[in-house]
């Protein structure tokens, strides 16, 4: 998703095998909603004890993760993303702007390295300590600010699908004897939490459509609501965060309200819903 679209859509498209014929891919994108997303990632790390070691660990800098490369084998550099979002506008109550510009991301920095190690008591304490002591309202931008290049690779996806989309439906029009299907289907993380069955179904239905029998389809969307809903009361299953948590809708909205988050996730916000609304099952 950081190579060029003519390279990407390539991937998708062609065949590995160049003896053989691709006539489509199916591709489902789960993407979550910026603010829950970044709620659910405070109250995951500052869980005591820390489900992940490295929030304990003297060495680690939450505000140091905005800076250089990203990726499992670090070889993606954050600003080739960052570019793809300032150059992307979207409307909010009329007025319209890039996702984030490269002053939003020094303000991100800023703003984490002000909480950083500053507050008594704290001058040599982990990220953890901080996320136990800060405020929430001030621990959960720290925490946004130690993923944020996770938000930023969010919306690029999302860009980088509808740049691929509408490649392969150029080539098609131009060669109509050659068509290639990109079947699309992006799915909220937040719809799997709140409607298990009905996301499951949607999922079945766009993989198999009429080669499963719709029975099916309900029966095991029924059994994987039952099993989700097990697993998301299970006092020990600490990933999932929803529901857990009486400060979520508070934390949700003093983001919205941030001088330096809330306009560039809800930014994030209106690509992400423009995109389940444009690729929602019908």
């Amino acid at each position: 998703f950081h190579c060029k679209v003519d390279e990407l859509r390539h991937l998708f498209m062609n065949n590995p095998e160049p003896t053989h014929k691709k006539f489509g891919v199916k591709v489902i994108h789960l993407v979550r909603n910026p603010f829950s997303m970044a709620v659910s990632n405070y109250h995951y790390h500052s869980l005591d004890p820390a489900p992940e070691p490295f929030v304990n660990n003297p060495e680690v800098n939450p505000c140091e993760s905005l800076n250089g490369s990203i990726g499992p084998g670090n070889d993606v550099k954050a600003d080739l993303v960052t570019q793809k979002l300032t150059n992307t506008e979207v409307e909010i109550a009329g007025e319209t702007k890039p996702i984030m510009t490269r002053e939003d991301f020094t303000n991100i920095v800023q703003d984490c390295y002000s909480m950083w190690r500053t507050r008594p008591g704290l001058t040599d304490g982990t990220y953890f300590d901080h996320l136990s002591a800060l405020d929430p309202r001030e621990g959960v931008r720290m925490a946004t600010a130690d993923k944020f290049i996770h938000f930023t690779l969010l919306a690029n996806d999302l860009i980088m699908f509808d740049r691929v989309e509408r490649k392969v439906h150029e080539r098609n029009v131009d060669h109509p004897g050659k068509r290639n299907d990109f079947d699309l289907l992006t799915m909220s993380l937040d719809d799997w939490i709140e409607r298990p069955d009905q996301s499951m179904y949607d999922f079945l239905d766009f993989i198999f459509h009429n080669h499963m029998p719709e029975n099916r389809k309900h029966a095991q969307a029924a059994l994987h609501k039952k099993e989700y809903l097990a697993k998301a009361s299970h006092p020990d299953d600490v990933h999932i965060t929803s529901g857990k948590h009486s400060d979520t809708d508070e934390l949700v909205q003093s983001l919205r309200d941030d001088a330096v988050f809330g306009g560039i996730l809800a930014r994030m916000e209106v690509l992400f819903e423009s995109f389940l609304h444009q690729h929602a099952r019908s």
